[in-house]
């Protein structure tokens, strides 16, 4: 289970960067909560409209990913980096954020229920 975990979360940061909103809302459950490490809070309907019209990522990376699993829920943490731009102005966006992350399997599924991104020091990426 934690290296399907691991594997969905890789196919989720691929989507970002692709623009695959539709790959990205195949791992999302209806009950999402998504906490940018601005403070900004996501329902799923309103994070891919913000994916759609308000970032476009170039890269986003995960490091030192540790999943705890409970039975049908896991919690995921570790770092996470990513590279992009604000539409529609391009103004640049990078950041690294240490990041927990709530999965439930249902429906024969694991999805994405839970994100809360904490910005934290870029130098965190390194060690």
């Amino acid at each position: 289970m934690q290296e399907a975990l691991i594997a969905l979360e890789a196919q989720r940061c691929q989507a970002l960067v692709a623009g695959d909103l539709s790959g990205i809302d195949a791992v999302l459950d209806a009950q999402l909560v998504y906490v940018h490490s601005t403070g900004l809070v996501h329902d799923k309907p309103q994070l891919l409209d913000f994916l759609a019209h308000r970032i476009r990522y170039e890269a986003v990376e995960r490091q030192g990913l540790v999943v705890h699993p409970h039975g049908d829920v896991a919690w995921m943490t570790g770092l996470m980096r990513l590279r992009g731009q604000r539409m529609p102005g391009g103004e640049a966006v990078a950041s690294t954020a240490f990041v927990s992350q709530l999965w439930v399997h249902t429906a024969g599924a694991w999805k994405l229920r839970g994100f809360q991104a904490t910005r934290v020091d870029d130098a965190a990426w390194a060690k």
